[in-house]
């Protein structure tokens, strides 16, 4: 999980030998400094110290420290106006970094595949094992998500195609390991590496570029022209519609039908007259 890698790369190493109740706005100062010093990105700052400010915030509540963690704006650490992904990644470009996968890493193959079929988190695909794959029920079940809630999608046939071409292990193995057997931990560098040979994002800006988590923003995109906010919110494990409404958009060609029809009066055969009340016809 992020919090992990956030605590073993960062918060354990600088804070790990302190108690909790003797961090203070010093300590939180290094902290910031160490992940600028680094060249972390604004957002990178903003979800590491995140974490720590949870952990604080689960021991003040339990009135394990007296203090409550200091927001982002004290320690200098705020979100950016806007880190939205822009690219959604095409059926060629798609098809182009799976076929290259396919040559020169089966294991990162298999993860990009299901993420574009399931549109799930990264962490989601990294932590699922074979215990939340009920082939009897045809269902997938996500039990480490983000909002710490249980998601259940089915098994589709493209999906079922994926798991016939693969050996099944038992219910604590990872479904997508990597080729030593162990979990991934962040996104396949040969993703990255495919990515940079196939020249996909030369010439875009930052958020331009295509990472391992546009393919979500992808299928995102791509199940918005089907689905309405609410499904939407559920295939993908939204808990709010701001996050689906996002990617929900009218349908361009029937809003402009509808529009032209303004100002434009019926052809008459097709208009029923008005009865009067001294209108003898019956």
């Amino acid at each position: 999980m992020k919090e992990d890698q956030h605590f073993n790369r960062w918060i354990g190493l600088l804070l790990g030998d302190l108690l909790l109740r003797s961090i203070g706005l010093k300590q939180w100062d290094e902290l910031v400094k160490t992940l600028t010093s680094a060249g972390m990105s604004p957002r990178s700052k903003e979800y590491i110290t995140g974490t720590l400010r949870r952990i604080l915030k689960h021991a003040y509540d339990r009135r394990m420290v007296d203090d409550p963690p200091p927001t982002g704006k004290r320690v200098g650490v705020t979100g950016p106006g806007n880190n939205r992904r822009l690219r959604v990644i095409s059926y060629e470009e798609e098809g182009a970094i799976l076929e290259y996968l396919a040559v020169v890493d089966p294991h990162a193959w298999r993860v990009t595949k299901f993420s574009f079929l399931s549109g799930c988190r990264v962490s989601e695909a990294f932590t699922l094992t074979w215990a939340g794959v009920d082939f009897s029920r045809g269902t997938i079940t996500f039990a480490e998500t983000k909002n710490r809630d249980t998601r259940t999608i089915p098994i589709t046939s493209p999906l079922q195609e994926l798991f016939d071409g693969m050996e099944y292990g038992p219910p604590d193995k990872h479904v997508f390991p990597k080729a030593n057997g162990e979990p991934y931990s962040q996104a396949p560098s040969a993703f990255q590496t495919a990515v940079l040979h196939l020249g996909l994002n030369e010439g875009r800006t930052k958020r331009d570029r295509i990472v391992f988590h546009s393919i979500r923003h992808t299928v995102a995109t791509r199940l918005a022209q089907r689905l309405g906010p609410r499904d939407l919110m559920d295939v993908m494990g939204w808990r709010t519609v701001q996050m689906a409404m996002r990617y929900v958009h009218g349908n361009e060609s029937a809003g402009m039908a509808a529009l032209s029809m303004l100002g434009v009066a019926p052809e008459s055969s097709n208009v029923i007259p008005f009865r009067t009340g001294n209108d003898s016809r019956r």
